[in-house]
């Protein structure tokens, strides 16, 4: 598989932030992830059998500035977010992996279904605490 093509410093005009290459090979401009989601692009699609409000509580959002490499559009501001390498003890599935086999970056889509499991598991509890 070949190396990943990173565009940065590129204006696209709008408030899109994403190139995405289609099946069809055509370069679109996203707002959102570049992400198929729909069912029928899936399989062995199970619910998450996990304990979310641990690995969630195992996340440790932090603000930091990125490497003058790495700043992108935004340049050199604090961000808020996730360190890939926290996001990976968490639950080594939503952390993505460079081909030295270090993290680089986190599955956005991995962890929003994390605290969206969490959520639930944390109203369950407080559901079950009203009923008392």
């Amino acid at each position: 598989m070949g190396q990943p093509f990173i565009a940065t410093g590129l204006e696209s005009g709008t408030s899109a932030d994403y190139l995405c290459l289609t099946s069809g090979n055509h370069v679109i401009v996203q707002t959102g992830v570049c992400v198929v989601s729909s069912a029928r692009f899936k399989r062995d699609i199970q619910p998450l059998g996990i304990n979310a409000i641990d690995r969630v509580m195992g996340l440790t959002p932090a603000s930091f500035r990125m490497d003058p490499e790495h700043q992108g559009h935004r340049g050199d501001v604090t961000r808020v977010g996730l360190i890939a390498e926290d996001v990976g003890k968490a639950d080594s599935r939503l952390a993505v992996y460079g081909q030295d086999g270090l993290p680089q970056s986190w599955d956005e889509q991995g962890v929003i279904a994390l605290l969206v499991k969490a959520v639930q598991e944390q109203q369950a509890e407080i559901e079950a605490l009203k009923r008392r």
